[in-house]
């Protein structure tokens, strides 16, 4: 057995043997452009003379350390992919806390920060986890403020990029987060560019991500700026990860993000059965449990949609169906159908909505 278990640690790819601590002083070897297809090295920290972005560290080896922020209510998938991303990589990856003591997880997890501030050592990385993000919190925006200064790169991830808008540090940047934190993100940071057609978006040093998964790709992004392409495809070979480093899918730009919040009538909730689509076309289906009749629900929905929501009204049926035109945030103009009937079970409406571009 122990010939088989020594067999088996000699045939594993090399960012998934156990590797020893990097030095704290493997440091800067020149500064270059994020960009790939700009690869010239500066002595000295800049702006690429092609493009205009920030010039980041490269290292004489590759190593690097990674700092995680951790707190009560962050989101358990928003540090731990960074971490398992950055750990196959061969980074030396730790969390790091106001104090050590004891964080709860949005799921309930236990996690115990590794370093508190003072302690923490040097990073080039610095990764800001979403979840429920203490924002009024001054030691960790005071922390935030000093780690963005002194790392080489910044990954916010969901809406741990509000740690950065609080820090007034995404002016004239672009921007992501999680794809229902998008207008708050956009009223914190009023002179960023908030976009809701990426998984993350590169600035240089600071990179946002959307919301939970896409911490991952986000991670897989700087690994492969960092230490290349060929290595950033070996750490998702050990992750068994299907990496798509050109894919262009992002949850914000899905079409239901024009399903419109209208109200049924106090303490009365929308239960959806079906929803489903692409950027271009959804299906909404669902029932609310009422006593109030198709008909009437349908007219007070009108109303909302008409001065709430501003929709245009196209044609109203007596049957609760009703056609509607809008634009969205782009002017692009989009068809909308719904629909209010009896349920099947008595004291139930059955809902339809339907949204369609228009080319």
């Amino acid at each position: 057995m122990r010939s088989l278990v020594l067999a088996a640690l000699l045939v594993l790819p090399a960012a998934a043997r156990p590797e020893a601590p990097p030095a704290a002083d493997a440091r800067a070897a020149g500064y270059a452009c994020p960009m790939p297809e700009h690869p010239e090295v500066f002595a000295k920290p800049g702006r690429c003379p092609r493009c205009g972005m920030e010039l980041v560290a490269k290292t004489t080896d590759g190593a690097r350390d990674v700092a995680i922020l951790v707190f009560d209510g962050v989101q358990v998938i928003d540090y731990a992919a960074p971490f398992e991303v950055f750990g196959q990589a061969g980074f030396r990856v730790f969390t790091v806390g106001p104090t050590t003591k004891p964080v709860t997880t949005a799921m309930g997890q236990t996690l115990v920060p590794a370093y508190d501030f003072k302690a923490a050592p040097p990073s080039a990385v610095l990764v800001l986890p979403g979840g429920d993000v203490p924002l009024e919190d001054a030691r960790i925006l005071d922390f935030v403020r000093a780690r963005t200064a002194s790392s080489d790169v910044v990954l916010s991830v969901c809406t741990g990029a509000f740690w950065l808008a609080r820090a007034n540090l995404l002016d004239g940047l672009t921007v992501t987060t999680f794809h229902r934190a998008l207008d708050a993100l956009q009223s914190m940071a009023p002179k960023a560019r908030v976009v809701r057609d990426r998984r993350f978006a590169d600035n240089g040093k600071i990179v946002t991500s959307a919301g939970l998964t896409s911490g991952l790709d986000g991670a897989m992004h700087v690994v492969d700026r960092l230490l290349g392409r060929d290595r950033a495809r070996e750490v998702a070979l050990t992750l068994e990860y299907d990496w798509q480093p050109d894919s262009t899918w992002a949850r914000a730009s899905l079409a239901d993000r024009h399903v419109p919040n209208v109200g049924f009538g106090d303490g009365v909730r929308f239960h959806p059965t079906r929803s489903l689509g692409d950027a271009d076309h959804w299906d909404l289906e669902g029932r609310v449990e009422t006593a109030e009749a198709a008909a009437a629900l349908a007219t007070r929905v009108t109303a909302q949609l008409k001065d709430v929501v501003r929709w245009t009204l196209v044609e109203a049926a007596t049957d609760g169906r009703s056609t509607w035109s809008f634009a969205d945030e782009g002017g692009r103009p989009w068809r909308a159908a719904v629909r209010l009937s009896p349920a099947a079970e008595p004291g139930a409406v059955s809902v339809a909505l339907t949204l369609d571009r228009q080319r």
